[in-house]
């Protein structure tokens, strides 16, 4: 049987549960108001939390990048070859720009579906993925898109204060 443990990680745009395997990856990174795993021990979470080290270095990370002082996460993954990993930062990719890159041009619903099953968001980046039409698409919300897109644009342009 394969042991999880599960944080609450703190965010400006709410409270986050994360779920680490007992290899010590993250496997997931969700809202916690978009939740859908088995119920949370309050206290149990809150020690776990505190105590380990990738809920920490997520916190710590996650923590850095809403300052706009990290553009690319070092926590470990259980999906290190996801394919949204490769949208830069600050960048936007069409549904249609991913299916080209996972090598499938005609595949833009595909990528659709990669970027709405993707459990880890942020980390994986499935935020900086649009229609064409710009159109924006988020499970956690399209407020929460564009709040991220934004920041982004803001640290490339040198614009966060």
């Amino acid at each position: 049987m394969i042991s999880h443990t599960c944080g609450l990680i703190e965010s400006p745009l709410g409270q986050m549960v994360a779920t680490v395997t007992a290899d010590n990856r993250l496997e997931k990174l969700e809202f916690r108001d978009r939740y859908k795993g088995p119920a949370l021990d309050e206290a149990e979470v809150l020690k776990s939390t505190k105590k380990h080290r990738i809920l920490q270095q997520t916190q710590k990370e996650l923590d850095e990048y809403f300052a706009g002082k990290r553009q690319e996460f070092t926590v470990p993954l259980v999906d290190e070859d996801h394919h949204l990993l490769a949208v830069p930062y600050g960048k936007t990719w069409t549904y249609q720009e991913l299916a080209e890159f996972m090598g499938m041009p005609k595949a833009f619903r595909h990528a659709g579906r990669v970027c709405k099953t993707n459990n880890v968001c942020i980390i994986i980046p499935c935020h900086r993925v649009v229609a064409k039409s710009g159109i924006v698409n988020y499970g956690a919300g399209p407020e929460r898109k564009t709040f991220l897109l934004e920041l982004e644009s803001k640290v490339i342009q040198g614009k966060l204060k």
